[in-house]
């Protein structure tokens, strides 16, 4: 499947799920990877890995700019280390990635030797982005070559869930879950909450699919609470079980491990002490 057919296909499950959305914009991204041969990624799924940029005096979501639409999951993880301070300047110019810190704790659960990033699998990145932001182009160039030497199969990809994209995840999902209550009794109420919940369900397993036939997964970690709740839905049956924090999903034969945690930044996110564990169990895993 090439990219896009995949992003063709998901962009329809999006229609579906969110018939009823009204807010926010739809500018969630399908990361471009061409995952192939003895290649597996290490799909990191959120709800909102990119949000929408806001001034601070305003709660509402803001456009974002072009530059950050084409390319906004383009983590260098060299910058963080410092070894390419012109890129870490340009970026900090917020000219190319505006939000360093929402990366860095995600890719900080993987030992560095263990994957690399998923634009080294299409060297189109090396060229776009050098064309981009010509004042940075040798460091990025090289950059990228030294990310691409790097010996190891395992892609690590930052991928949203949805297409649509608001600020705070609850915003979000309360349009999966809607259905118009007036003239309903209690009992056609709990009907068709239960055939939402039940349409729901059948679209993330299709989302879930569709990831793993293009990416190719070794691995799932979902970093956001909301999403692990809809994705442990559709998969477990039994309320008891959705205390789990780790699954295992059928997959062309084989079976995908999908870790789950909630938010690694902001408000409420995980404790140092359970960021580790995590770490050591993925690694572990890898």
């Amino acid at each position: 499947m090439d990219f896009k057919e995949f992003e063709s296909k998901l962009k329809e499950i999006n229609k579906k799920l969110f018939e009823n959305y009204t807010g926010g914009v739809n500018l969630g991204t399908f990361t471009r990877a061409n995952i192939s041969g003895e290649q597996r990624s290490v799909l990191v799924l959120n709800i909102n890995p990119n949000p929408p940029a806001a001034k601070k005096d305003d709660k509402k979501n803001l456009p974002r700019t072009d530059t950050e639409v084409a390319h906004p999951l383009v983590y260098i993880p060299a910058c963080d280390k410092g070894n390419y301070p012109e890129l870490l300047n340009c970026f900090n110019r917020e000219i190319i990635w505006h939000d360093r810190k929402f990366y860095s704790r995600p890719y900080g659960l993987f030992d560095d030797d263990k994957v690399k990033m998923f634009w080294t699998t299409d060297k189109a990145y090396k060229e776009e982005i050098g064309n981009a932001y010509p004042e940075v182009k040798a460091a990025w160039e090289k950059c990228f070559d030294n990310e691409a030497e790097k010996q190891t199969d395992y892609i690590l990809v930052f991928a949203d869930l949805f297409y649509q994209c608001e600020r705070y995840q609850e915003e979000l999902i309360k349009y999966l879950t809607y259905f118009s209550k007036e003239n309903l009794t209690r009992a056609d109420r709990k009907k068709a909450k239960e055939k939402v919940e039940k349409e729901l369900s059948e679209n993330i397993k299709k989302i879930m699919k569709l990831y793993m036939e293009y990416y190719n997964p070794e691995l799932i970690v979902v970093t956001n609470r909301g999403a692990s709740n809809l994705i442990k839905s559709a998969y477990i049956s039994y309320a008891d079980d959705k205390l789990e924090d780790e699954i295992d999903i059928p997959f062309d034969g084989r079976s995908v491990k999908c870790l789950f945690t909630s938010m690694l930044t902001g408000r409420g996110r995980l404790s140092n002490e359970l960021y580790d564990r995590l770490k050591r169990r993925i690694n572990d895993l890898l």
